[in-house]
């Protein structure tokens, strides 16, 4: 039986595309957290769930990749916060596979999600220089399963034709607060 995480991709290009991934959330983490402290808010994090080295495993769970601590301004602090990082390559929707909704929901997560960063960037200062085009925004467990209940379909070409979740962007301040790299944190 084939591992349903391949998609229709063959084992070796998944392996390829999990590191390619695992680097992409990682350098935008790190951006973020860079973003944050601009804004007087202070991120630890540490890591979580299977593997976060982007190396192949087996067999993988679906716990979230990280768990964060956050200090903001005024000195609350939100600690042990599970964290998924998520990628949209662009503003014109937003597609959610159904099965990482219900993932973040069943592990009380969070969700921080980069919109509009060059995904397909051959490296880390590329990527990076795409996030002055880019937004992020932070979102709850509770914004995930409001989210669930709008209706999924299954597009063959996206995601291995796994069911997934769209928001067109005129409807994105509906579900989402979304802020801009570089500018204060409203």
């Amino acid at each position: 039986m084939k591992d349903r995480r391949f998609d229709q991709r063959t084992k070796a290009q998944f392996k390829t595309d999990i590191q390619r991934a695992h680097n992409i959330q990682g350098w935008l983490l790190e951006s973020w957290i860079k973003e944050m402290a601009a804004n007087s808010y202070y991120v630890e994090y540490q890591d979580n769930g299977t593997d976060n080295s982007g190396r192949f495993v087996e067999r993988a769970s679906s716990e979230p990749d990280y768990v964060v601590s956050i200090l903001d301004k005024l000195n609350i602090t939100t600690t042990n916060c599970k964290l998924e990082v998520k990628t949209a390559p662009h503003y014109k929707y937003l597609n959610f596979k159904v099965e990482s909704l219900k993932a973040v929901v069943e592990h009380n997560a969070h969700v921080l999600l980069f919109i509009g960063v060059d995904t397909k960037a051959e490296d880390k200062d590329t990527l990076l220089a795409s996030l002055k085009y880019a937004s992020w925004c932070f979102f709850s467990p509770k914004t995930a399963e409001k989210i669930l209940t709008l209706p999924a379909r299954s597009v063959p070409s996206f995601y291995g034709g796994k069911p997934c979740i769209e928001i067109k962007a005129v409807d994105f301040d509906k579900w989402l607060r979304i802020h801009a790299f570089g500018k204060p944190i409203r």
